[in-house]
């Protein structure tokens, strides 16, 4: 048995020889690895793109393509993106974070022929295949390592990566690379207490990065918890695991740490571009930045009889926090009953149960003691939601239980006079049967609240896909027994063993959560382009990335549909509260509303009254960059629409221009009369600061990880690199390829349905009956926007007598109503619905139906002369309302 090496590793890099001896992977370890290679394919078969007929649904489809396609349209364009012009009307391109702008994978997804021809689904789905067998390999010969027997590791690293939590981070995209991230740093944990070396070191800091990076925030600290948690536990697991490790020594244990915690944190220190800016810019701004209600972090979350199911029938499990897929893991809750016999030896395995446990009770949010408390003081918990996540962290620990549970042998045991041989893992086994099979034909959606989320429910699961469950996980435990008792049949329960546990894995997977039909091809890169060319804007579904300032906006009026414009007329504001007043009493297109304008003021002339005309051309846009021409025939605020910040800065014909908050929200330079050169651009200072601590991370772990001259020369090729890399990155945020929008404005557009003076509803407050799933793609305030000609309205929900509503502000005559249809066709579920009015916004009077959708773009409801200060449309039948525009005339 090696001895623990004396000598200090210098200057703290990792250089201590194993205590454990060196294994060498035979022919045969690395035959399987190649087998467990190729195993996602076959496993999930039914993903598989080109062959597989069939792909995850729901949020698979959406948000992570989408993201990841409008983040890297931007590098293709020239320009790294700090900013994301019109998702959720403008914000930082870290609320993004699904797009995984710094992962590998969606660098590498980018360059592979055939992305920007339609493909990105089919070419990231095929790396994320990919990457699920290769770390179903690396836990493989890390069992091996651990001296488990080759059929026994490949099953336990098959059901450490193939599970319902594997296959629920799979549906959210890029939680799977936080997932295999973390099952890959904890494996590089553990083998580097059993072989430290210079390699695993540069291995933790590379996984430590990929876990940081990986675009599901939430999922990477659950991650950096468990391989946290992993590497407490692991020295003194290591010892009653291992027959040649002796007892931890602590100076050996504490240097392990230490140096553990330097490499994580180095590579916790590689993604500070990523993480800077979403806490600072992102989580600041965002609504979760402040916290979450309880019962908001506690959606989607099973019951303790859900959690259950995961053990005997996991279609019953909340697919949110499901972790099921093999009867095997049955033995991990039942570790006791094999631990018992060795209790001071096994006490590191109680602690590793005892966290699941701990972990299990958790999952069930508000159903069990401990969640609440766990969400109100664990750091950053507050901005979490889904207590099933943690469960996450169930298939490394489980892994863990069940090698010791394998590795166990016969013991003896003395009755009187006579010595009797004892398998400790038989109680356990025996149990896991009878609770097995007992419950077969019980009815399992007793134990689960109606209606949840769970693959029954979704998929109409057919009884023979359960049945097949049942039979495989019968077989698994009755081939394990067999496989324990040495003999012929050892081979054969292995062979047995191995086929239950895929086959049964495999019908969890293909059932266990929303599933799609076919392969859609995604946009190209013309497309994009030609699609940004008309409109600079986000079309896809935004989920929940709320930010305060525009849902606080929204509350009181519009965001403005132009995107830049000239306002000769202006008054000058002392607060945003006073703005909101102003904005209520009077909105007009060429009327801006200032916050502490302390300039000259000129004589406000009517704009028809002046033969000039003021226009605006944008001349160059990218995501961090904005350039027009603007011509004023007056002196004027020219207004960039753009959600205010102060990492906006203004430049005005090339010198530096103060830029004032402009009705609440907007942004605005003072401009002479004459032509001139408009800039904005978009700095993010944490970003910047992130990236040099990038660059500094990738030194310090070319330090630590090499030595003698192979770092000289590493150091001067990376400090040479980082500066290169630097340059060109800072290069490419404001002097990138124009990506071309079309966007002319002039004073001639000015209409009289953009003024309330004429148009009584322009930007007057408004409500619906319930908002649908995009909050600000289908805001109420979209129905009073002045754009008549819109892609998107707003949006209620589907309902019975769903409504909307706006508020004149005082009691009106009115004279005529028109309604706008929506140019994407949707208007039409709205009819029939009926126009209503009111003088108190209770009392309602039917003043006409709408029972047809043959009246070209708009209805045009001429009413006799009601007054009303509520008008309210709301539709006679199950539907939801989506349209463009409500004007109301005197």
């Amino acid at each position: 048995m090696n001895k623990p090496a004396a000598q200090k590793m210098p200057r703290g890099s990792p250089s201590q020889k194993s205590v454990t001896g060196k294994i060498v992977f035979s022919a045969s370890d690395w035959a399987v690895m190649i087998l467990v290679l190729l195993l996602s394919p076959a496993v999930l078969y039914w993903t598989v793109p080109f062959l597989g007929k069939f792909t995850i649904g729901n949020d698979y489809l959406n948000y992570w393509i989408n993201n990841q396609m409008f983040l890297m349209f931007s590098v293709f364009t020239g320009t790294f993106p700090l900013y994301a012009p019109g998702f959720n009307g403008g914000w930082t391109s870290g609320a993004l974070t699904l797009g995984q702008l710094f992962h590998p994978i969606s660098w590498l997804a980018a360059i592979i022929p055939g992305y920007w021809n339609g493909y990105a689904f089919q070419i990231g789905t095929i790396l994320r295949l990919l990457e699920l067998g290769a770390t179903c390999a690396v836990i493989f010969l890390f069992l091996r390592k651990l001296r488990l027997a080759i059929p026994l590791a490949f099953v336990l690293a098959f059901i450490t990566v193939y599970n319902l939590r594997m296959l629920d981070m799979f549906r959210y995209g890029a939680s799977l690379e936080n997932y295999t991230a973390m099952l890959l740093l904890s494996v590089a944990i553990g083998w580097f207490y059993l072989a430290p070396s210079r390699f695993l070191f540069f291995c933790m800091a590379i996984c430590s990065w990929l876990l940081v990076a990986g675009g599901h925030p939430q999922m990477m600290f659950i991650g950096f918890l468990e391989s946290a948690f992993v590497c407490v536990v692991f020295p003194f697991y290591a010892s009653c695991f291992l027959p040649d490790e002796p007892p931890p020594d602590f100076r050996r244990v504490f240097r392990f740490w230490w140096q553990t915690a330097i490499s994580a944190g180095l590579g916790i220190l590689l993604a500070s571009a990523y993480t800077l800016p979403f806490y600072f810019e992102y989580m600041k701004e965002s609504s979760r930045g402040s916290g979450v209600k309880f019962d908001w972090a506690c959606s989607n979350q099973d019951t303790f009889g859900g959690i259950i199911c995961n053990f005997f029938n996991p279609f019953f499990s909340d697919v949110h926090g499901g972790f099921g897929g093999s009867a095997l893991i049955l033995l991990a809750v039942l570790f006791p009953l094999a631990g018992i016999f060795s209790f001071r030896r096994a006490w590191p395995v109680f602690v590793l149960w005892a966290g699941c446990i701990v972990v299990l009770i958790m999952a069930a949010g508000s159903n069990g003691p401990l969640y609440y408390y766990f969400w109100k003081y664990f750091p950053f918990a507050q901005t979490f939601r889904i207590p099933g996540r943690l469960c996450m962290v169930l298939p490394f620990m489980f892994m863990l239980i069940l090698a010791w549970i394998f590795q166990q042998r016969t013991i003896y045991l003395r009755l009187g006079s006579r010595k009797v041989s004892f398998d400790p893992v038989a109680p356990a086994l025996a149990v896991a049967l009878i609770l097995f099979v007992v419950p077969k034909g019980f009815d399992y959606s007793a134990l689960t609240a109606a209606g949840r989320y769970v693959p029954a429910n979704i998929n109409a699961v057919p009884s023979a896909a359960v049945l097949l469950f049942f039979i495989c996980g019968l077989i698994a435990l009755v081939s394990m027994i067999i496989y324990r008792f040495p003999g012929k049949l050892k081979t054969l329960a292995a062979l047995v063993l191995l086929a239950s546990v895929i086959v049964g894995s495999a019908v969890v997977l293909g059932y266990g959560t929303w599933i799609a039909k076919g392969f859609r091809k995604t946009i190209t890169f013309d497309q994009m382009l030609s699609e940004q060319g008309q409109r600079l804007a986000y079309r896809y579904p935004t989920g929940d990335w709320s930010r305060k300032i525009i849902e606080e906006h929204l509350q009181h009026t519009f965001l403005e549909p132009t995107m830049a414009r000239v306002c000769r007329k202006y008054e000058v504001v002392d607060s945003i509260q006073e703005s909101y007043q102003r904005l209520n009493e009077l909105r007009e297109i060429n009327l801006v509303y200032v916050e502490w304008w302390q300039g000259t003021k000129y004589e406000n002339k009517p704009a028809d009254s002046d033969p000039n005309i003021d226009a605006v051309e944008l001349k160059y846009d990218s995501f961090n960059n904005f350039v027009f021409d603007v011509v004023c025939a007056q002196p004027a605020f020219f207004v960039f629409s753009f959600p205010y910040s102060s990492q906006w800065q203004a430049a005005v014909d090339g010198q530096n221009a103060p830029a004032y908050r402009c009705n609440a929200i907007e942004q605005g330079v003072w401009l002479l009369p004459g032509k001139h050169s408009v800039e904005f651009r978009y700095h993010s200072p944490a970003t910047a600061v992130g990236a040099v601590l990038g660059c500094v991370a990738i030194v310090l772990i070319v330090w630590f990880s090499l030595r003698g001259k192979a770092r000289q020369i590493a150091l001067l090729a990376v400090v040479v690199l980082s500066a290169l890399a630097m340059a060109v990155w800072y290069r490419s945020l404001y002097r990138g390829g124009n990506i071309g929008t079309h966007y002319i404005w002039t004073s001639r557009q000015i209409q009289p349905n953009l003024s309330s003076n004429y148009n009584l509803a322009y930007g007057k407050k408004t409500s619906m009956s319930d908002a649908g799933v995009e909050s600000y793609l289908s805001s109420s305030s979209l129905g009073v926007d002045g754009d008549r000609d819109g892609y998107f309205g707003f949006l209620t929900n589907r309902e019975e007598h769903t409504w909307w509503q706006v508020d004149l502000g005082k009691d009106e005559q009115i004279g005529e109503v028109d309604i706008y249809k929506v140019r994407n066709g949707y208007s039409r579920f709205a009819v029939p619905f009926d126009v209503m009015f009111s003088l108190d916004g209770k009392n309602w009077s039917l003043v006409q139906t709408i029972g047809t959708d043959d009246a070209g773009n708009c209805w045009r409801i001429p009413v006799p002369g009601v007054k009303a200060r509520f008008v309210r449309i709301q539709t006679r039948q199950l539907s939801f309302f989506v349209l463009a525009e409500v004007e109301i005339y005197k």
